[in-house]
C-alpha cells in the first residue's frame, strides 16, 4: 500500500543517514553492534521528503478511517429506520380485495355507465365526485410525504446525535466548551509550529554540517599535500646545500668555523687591499733601492729570495682564503634566503590550515562541549525518540510534563545524552529522579512507546505489533474514579486497532473494567487456572 511504501522509503533514507556516521569498531547507535557488514548505500537523499510523504499518507489513512466509521454509523441508523418502517408496515391491515380485482370492478362500472347512454346531471355529480376523489388522493399523498419527511428528519436527527456523541467521546470534558477548546487548539498549533521550525533548523544544520565536513576533508587533504610538497622542497634544499658544501670542499664543521668570518669579510677585504698597496709600495721601494745600490756590493740574494718566496706564499694563501671566504659568503647568503622563503611558506601553510586543524579537533571531541560526531548523531536520534515519547506523555500527564535531553551533563558518561523532565507548573526542568512512582511509570511507558515508533520508522523490517505492560497502574492517582489512570488508558486505547495490540496485566479494578475482553488467573490448592471473561 501507499502507507507501507512511504514507511519503507523513509526508513531507507534514515538508514542511509545513520550509515554515514558508522565507523569500524564503533558501536551502532541503534543496535549497539561494532560490526557493520552491510551498511545502507548512499543516494537515498534527505529523509525530510519521505517523512513528509509518510505524514500525508497517514493523514489520508486517518481520514479514510474516519469516513469508514461515519459510513458505519450511517448504515446502522438507516437499518434502524428500515426496521421501524417494516414494523409499521406489518401493523397495517391487509386489504381483503387485491388491486387487480378492484381495477376490473372499476372498469366494469365504467362500461356499465357508458351503456346507460348520454350523461345527464349524474355526469356533473360524477365529475364533482372525481374531483373530490382526486383532492382526497392528493391530500393522502401529501400526508404520506409529510410522514416520510418526518421519519427522514427523525432518522437524520438520530444519525447526527450518534455522530456528535461519537465525536465527543474522545474529547475530555474540560475541552468540550468552545473557549477552552480554542485555547488548547491555539497552544497546540503554537507548539507544533515551534517544533516544525526547530525540525527545519535541525535539518538545515545537519546539511550545513555535512557540507562543512566535506569541505574540511578536502581542505585537510590539500593541506597534507602542501605539507608533503614543502617537506620535499625542504629536503631538496638541504641536499642542494650539502652538494654546494661538497663542491666548495667545506664540511659542516668548516662552515660552522667560517660563519664568524662572514661578519669580518669587508674588514678582511680591506686588509688584503691595504696589503696589496703596501706590497706595491714595497716593490717600488725595492726598485728604487736596486737602482740606488747599483754598483754596490750585492747583498745575500738567496736569503732575500727565500724571504720573498715566503712572503709570496703567505700572500697566495691569504688570497685563496679570501676567495674561498667570498664563495662561502655568497653561498651562505643564498642559503639564508632559501631558508627564509621556506620558513615563510611553512608559516603561511600553518596559518591557512589552522581552521581545518581546529575543525578536526572539534570532530574528535576536543571542544568545550566534549561532543564527538558519534555522540552528536546519537543525540539527534535521541531527540526523535523524545519527540515521539512526548506525544504520549503530554496527554497522559494532562500537559504538565515533557521529556528533554540534558545537554549540560558531565561526569564519565557522554555529554548530551542525559534525560530530564520539564515541569509546566514550575516552568523549570528537573531530574527524572524527582518524579513520583506513578509519574515515573507514565514517563517510562511514554518513552517505551516513543522508542517503538522510532524503531519501526527507522527499520522497515521491524514491526512491534504487540506489547505487554505488567503492573504499574496501581501507582497512578485517580480523580473521581479516573484521573491519570483514565488518561493512560485512553492513550493505550488509541493504539489498539490502529498500530499495535496492547496487553495489560493488572490487579486494579478500574483497569479491568476498561478492558473489554481478557481472562482471569485463579489460584487454588490444585494449581492455577485461567478463566475467560467478556466485557464487564
Amino acid at each position: 500500500s501507499d502507507l507501507t511504501g512511504a514507511e519503507r522509503r523513509l526508513a531507507q533514507a534514515q538508514a542511509v543517514q545513520l550509515a554515514a556516521g558508522l565507523r569500524p569498531g564503533a558501536p551502532c547507535p541503534v543496535c549497539g553492534a561494532i560490526d557493520h557488514p552491510a551498511p545502507a548505500a548512499a543516494g537515498a537523499g534527505d529523509p525530510s521528503g519521505p517523512e513528509a510523504v509518510l505524514k500525508a499518507v497517514r493523514a489520508a489513512w486517518d481520514e479514510a478511517d474516519r469516513v469508514l466509521r461515519e459510513a458505519e454509523r450511517t448504515l446502522a441508523s438507516e437499518r434502524g429506520v428500515l426496521a421501524d418502517r417494516q414494523e409499521r408496515l406489518a401493523g397495517l391491515d391487509r386489504p381483503r380485495t387485491d388491486a387487480a380485482t378492484l381495477k376490473d370492478r372499476i372498469r366494469a362500472t365504467h362500461e356499465g355507465l357508458a351503456a346507460l347512454g348520454a350523461e345527464t346531471e349524474i355526469a356533473v355529480a360524477e365529475g364533482l365526485l372525481a374531483r373530490l376523489d382526486a383532492a382526497v388522493a392528493a391530500a393522502e399523498a401529501a400526508r404520506d410525504r409529510c410522514r416520510d419527511a418526518i421519519a427522514e428528519r427523525e432518522a437524520v436527527a438520530l444519525r447526527e446525535a450518534a455522530r456528535i456523541e461519537a465525536m465527543l467521546a474522545p474529547v475530555p470534558q474540560a475541552l468540550r466548551s468552545e473557549p477552552a477548546l480554542s485555547a488548547a487548539l491555539g497552544a497546540r498549533k503554537a507548539a507544533l509550529a515551534a517544533r516544525e521550525a526547530a525540525r527545519a533548523s535541525a535539518v538545515q544544520a545537519a546539511a550545513d554540517s555535512r557540507e562543512a565536513v566535506l569541505a574540511a576533508r578536502a581542505a585537510h587533504e590539500a593541506a597534507v599535500r602542501a605539507m608533503a610538497e614543502a617537506r620535499a622542497r625542504h629536503e631538496a634544499a638541504r641536499q642542494a646545500f650539502a652538494g654546494r658544501l661538497a663542491e666548495t670542499g667545506l664540511s659542516a664543521a668548516d662552515l660552522a668555523e667560517l660563519k664568524p668570518a662572514i661578519a669580518r669579510l669587508d674588514e678582511d677585504r680591506a686588509a688584503v687591499e691595504a696589503h696589496g698597496r703596501a706590497l706595491a709600495v714595497a716593490e717600488e721601494r725595492a726598485r728604487a733601492t736596486a737602482e740606488a745600490i747599483a754598483g754596490r756590493d750585492r747583498p745575500d740574494l738567496e736569503a732575500l729570495r727565500a724571504a720573498l718566496e715566503a712572503a709570496e706564499a703567505r700572500l697566495s694563501a691569504a688570497t685563496e682564503r679570501r676567495s674561498g671566504a667570498g664563495h662561502a659568503r655568497d653561498h651562505l647568503a643564498a642559503l639564508r634566503g632559501d631558508l627564509a622563503e621556506t620558513l615563510r611558506r611553512l608559516e603561511a601553510e600553518e596559518t591557512a590550515s589552522g581552521p581545518l586543524r581546529s575543525l578536526a579537533a572539534l570532530f574528535d571531541g576536543r571542544n568545550p562541549q566534549g561532543l564527538d560526531l558519534e555522540t552528536h548523531a546519537i543525540g539527534a536520534m535521541f531527540d526523535r525518540v523524545l519527540a515521539a515519547a512526548n506525544r504520549r506523555l503530554v496527554p497522559m500527564s494532562a500537559g504538565r510534563y515533557r521529556l528533554e535531553r540534558e545537554t549540560e551533563g558531565g561526569g564519565r558518561g557522554r555529554r548530551g545524552l542525559g534525560l530530564q523532565i520539564f515541569d509546566l507548573f514550575t516552568g523549570k526542568a528537573r531530574p527524572t529522579a524527582t518524579l513520583s512512582g506513578g509519574e515515573t511509570f507514565i514517563a517510562a511507558l511514554a518513552l517505551a512507546l516513543g522508542l517503538a515508533d522510532v524503531v519501526e520508522t527507522a527499520s522497515g523490517k521491524v514491526r512491534l505489533d504487540t506489547i505487554f505492560i505488567d503492573e504499574g497502574f496501581g501507582s497512578l492517582d485517580t480523580e473521581n474514579g479516573a484521573g491519570t489512570l483514565d488518561r493512560v488508558l485512553q492513550a493505550l486505547g488509541a493504539l489498539v486497532g490502529r498500530t499495535r495490540a496492547v496487553g495489560l496485566i493488572s490487579h486494579v479494578p478500574l483497569v479491568q473494567e476498561a478492558i473489554p475482553n481478557g481472562f482471569y488467573v485463579r489460584k487454588d490448592p490444585a494449581g492455577s487456572r485461567i478463566e475467560t471473561r467478556g466485557p464487564v
